[in-house]
């Protein structure tokens, strides 16, 4: 799990907001995602010229913000002509921890930040010939789509993983781009000062309403969708996506399409050729004791692997069973 957030300008940007109002939010917004990832820390800065200006560090965010170079150069370099500013907090799954596997990654035109795994970076970057510049799975991401801004949607149905994206192309500067499967991501619109916040979660934007008196109303977008949006504040043209991994319950649980129950919590090794022999088996995308409906209401269809249970489960009856056992713990 790690942490994503930014800023993003937009045409009618209203300078009522100081700039150093603008590099608190930050700061606030960095800290507020160090829960989500306490390996490292990056920001990139992007200005008027579409010239990107990126920091990281191995540091968890509170400390990374405190550092000169970031107090003094980086967030100094937040002006009125900024266009946009991504942020990363890494909580290290493939690659060991050093500033190269940091993010924001930087990729020819692309520069952006993943939360997620690629459970078959290794593959990607043989198929579409590139080299690796990092030990990192979240390269391979911003490395495709800097291959080409017509065949996002092809390059992001290819991942076998899970994903919450921001990045910002120089080939097409009026826009930002978000992409996402399972993965939570929240991005606001300031109404009143013409802006765009997002974040991993609504939690701190929403907190950075009330702090910084903003005016802040959700762009939503569906689950598995790419979408930009533009200089303006509109959306863009939506583009439904096909993940490779079918999610499976609130315990983190996930189907890869070689047939193999990937748990999060219990696996820290995410490469492409570890398959993890000792993970259930399944078939087609569903296991081979699947029930057609939930075995305990006998109703709903709609059913998810609960690996705290080990049984299948619809979500009515996993919430009445957590209840229970929450109740049963106190006694």
């Amino acid at each position: 799990m790690c942490g994503i957030f930014g800023f993003y300008k937009l045409t009618d940007f209203n300078n009522c907001l100081s700039m150093d109002e603008l590099r608190k939010i930050i700061r606030y917004l960095a800290v507020a995602n160090e829960t989500r990832g306490r390996d490292s820390t990056g920001l990139a800065v992007v200005d008027a010229g579409a010239d990107v200006f990126t920091l990281r560090k191995t540091k968890p965010a509170g400390e990374f913000i405190q550092t000169g170079i970031v107090r003094d150069s980086l967030l100094s370099a937040i002006t009125p002509a900024t266009k946009a500013v991504l942020g990363h907090t890494r909580s290290a799954t493939t690659g060991e921890v050093t500033v190269k596997n940091a993010q924001p990654f930087t990729c020819g035109t692309v520069t952006g930040t993943h939360n997620g795994i690629v459970t078959n970076y290794a593959a990607l970057f043989t198929r579409y010939t590139l080299k690796p510049e990092t030990t990192c799975d979240s390269e391979v991401i911003f490395a495709m789509l800097a291959q080409s801004t017509t065949k996002q949607k092809r390059y992001l149905d290819a991942i076998e993983g899970f994903f919450s994206l921001a990045w910002y192309d120089t080939r097409t500067p009026d826009a930002l781009n978000f992409a996402r499967t399972a993965n939570d991501l929240a991005v606001y619109k300031d109404t009143q000062n013409r802006f765009l916040l997002y974040s991993s979660t609504e939690t701190p934007l929403k907190l950075c309403a009330e702090i910084f008196e903003l005016t802040l109303e959700p762009l939503t977008f569906p689950v598995n969708t790419l979408i930009s949006i533009t200089k303006r504040g509109k959306l863009g043209r939506k583009q439904a996506l096909a993940p490779k991994f079918t999610y499976l319950s609130y315990d983190d649980d996930y189907l890869t399409p070689s047939g193999y129950r990937v748990t999060k919590h219990n696996v820290t090794d995410y490469s492409y050729t570890n398959r993890y022999p000792k993970a259930a088996y399944v078939s087609n995308g569903r296991a081979n004791d699947r029930p057609k409906s939930c075995p305990y209401c006998h109703r709903s269809e709609k059913i998810y692997w609960s690996s705290s249970f080990q049984q299948w489960l619809c979500n009515d009856c996993l919430s009445d069973l957590v209840s229970y056992a929450n109740q049963t713990q106190g006694d």
